[in-house]
């Protein structure tokens, strides 16, 4: 029943219209993951930077702080801050691992986009 309904919505949209709105995705995932890591490693090259303060990627979003400790608890790697800059180098790196991981993520969904386009130019000719 799930694929007679996949094809029903095949045959009523333009296949042209549903690849943009991925698209549009992708690019806003890889310039947020771009983004995420510059953050962090700024945030790494001023550890030890007098008077910085830890940069924190998007309002609401968890700050190096939350993520070392949560990593501290799975691992029991200790992680405090270094100096007065706020800056958790293992947070920072778990920050750039995630930015790298939806970096690579997004980078998947432009190829499949760019290989359904492909497709569908072959198909209609």
């Amino acid at each position: 029943m799930a694929v007679c309904r996949l094809v029903n919505i095949h045959r009523h949209r333009d296949p042209r219209v549903t690849i943009a709105p991925a698209l549009t995705t992708a690019i806003n995932g890889l310039q947020i993951s771009a983004y995420r890591a510059d953050v962090a490693a700024r945030n790494i090259a001023n550890v030890n930077t007098p008077e910085y303060r830890a940069e924190v990627p998007f309002r609401g979003a968890a700050n190096s702080a939350g993520n070392s400790t949560a990593l501290a608890a799975k691992t029991g790697i200790d992680t405090q801050s270094i100096g007065s800059s706020g800056v958790s180098i293992a947070g920072e790196f778990t920050d750039l691992i995630r930015a790298e991981t939806a970096f690579k993520a997004s980078a998947a969904l432009v190829r499949v986009a760019d290989d359904l386009s492909k497709r569908l130019i072959d198909v209609v000719g």
